[in-house]
């Protein structure tokens, strides 16, 4: 399984990757297909998505560290950006509705602790969105987006075999 966006859109750089926002509506789409490929669960009923599951739920395109948190005017709730977008492709995963509304505008660290509490393997869950744990448990935002980078240029490597070029060094 090749997902054509990708495919056509080599060579690709990590610099791309890591500023795409979701108006690349062909790039979100091939990287969200990559994490359908890698098993991508419903964070809270840990089902994979498949077509039907994706129809049903109303599964879409969401935030993983919510707009809210990352443009809070409160001290206590704002997670910050680094100077990154709100909108990058790094920060989204194909979650449904329900999900999303449970996430709201919680931190990370917070949904991922009731995720947790409920006795999810939340280490694989979100990898299975080419994520870790950790970094999203942080709530460090632009940390996390480093760390997401690195999955998806690996799994961009393993399904294309083509390189991705690095970072430029700033």
């Amino acid at each position: 399984m090749r997902p054509e966006a990708l495919e056509d859109a080599l060579p690709i750089t990590a610099d791309s990757l890591l500023a795409a926002t979701v108006k690349k509506k062909a790039l979100q789409k091939g990287l969200m297909a990559l994490t359908v490929r890698a098993g991508a669960k419903d964070f809270y009923l840990s089902q994979p998505i498949t077509q039907q599951s994706y129809v049903d739920q109303k599964v879409n395109s969401h935030h993983l560290y919510p707009k809210a948190v990352l443009n809070s005017p409160d001290a206590v709730t704002l997670i910050a950006n680094g100077g990154y977008s709100t909108e990058l492709i790094l920060n989204r995963a194909l979650i449904d509705a329900g999900t999303n509304r449970q996430i709201g505008a919680k931190k990370p660290s917070l949904y991922v602790d009731e995720i947790r509490a409920a006795g999810t393997d939340v280490d694989t869950l979100v990898q299975s969105h080419l994520a870790d744990a950790a970094a999203l448990e942080a709530d460090d935002y632009p940390a996390f987006l480093q760390s997401r980078l690195g999955l998806f240029i690996e799994e961009i490597r393993k399904v294309t075999g083509k390189p991705v070029i690095p970072l430029t060094e700033d």
